[in-house]
């Protein structure tokens, strides 16, 4: 569960324009050994106004909000969102998000991890084309 706050401090730190954090649940007990922005007082509070709290703090050049209700269409329009991640959610929110994203040409990455166990998607729109056939760094000499 703390895959989601963990990518937001990132990009904060390296200074997006802005970044919304969503979350609609609570802090449970199980959320304190993931984030480490949370603490049994917090226990019960939306997820997403806790993190924010500190957040913000991370970057002031990044403008950092957080929204807890369920998103849909209307919100993604509105706040011009140009890169969506999605983690941790159930497969038919990935196929619905990602599909709505691919058709808008928003930028989508869903992430996941499961214990030990992490999968990553990302789908960069159709003109986004990827160079690097193997993986492999390539071969060369002089």
């Amino acid at each position: 569960r703390g895959l989601g706050v963990e990518i937001a401090k990132n990009i904060i730190l390296c200074g997006a324009k802005s970044v919304i954090v969503h979350d609609c649940g609570n802090v449970d007990f199980r959320d304190l050994s993931s984030q480490c922005y949370f603490t049994e007082s917090n226990i019960g509070q939306n997820r997403a106004k806790v993190a924010n709290k500190h957040l913000f703090e991370l970057n002031s050049y990044v403008n950092v909000t957080f929204f807890s209700t369920i998103i849909d269409e209307t919100f993604l329009k509105n706040n011009k969102v140009n890169v969506f991640i999605l983690t941790d959610a159930n497969l038919d929110d990935q196929i619905k998000i990602g599909d709505y994203c691919h058709q808008h040409g928003i930028k989508f990455i869903n992430a996941n991890t499961k214990g030990l166990f992490g999968q990553i998607f990302c789908d960069f729109g159709l003109n986004f084309e990827v160079l690097d056939t193997n993986g492999e760094h390539p071969l060369t000499q002089i």
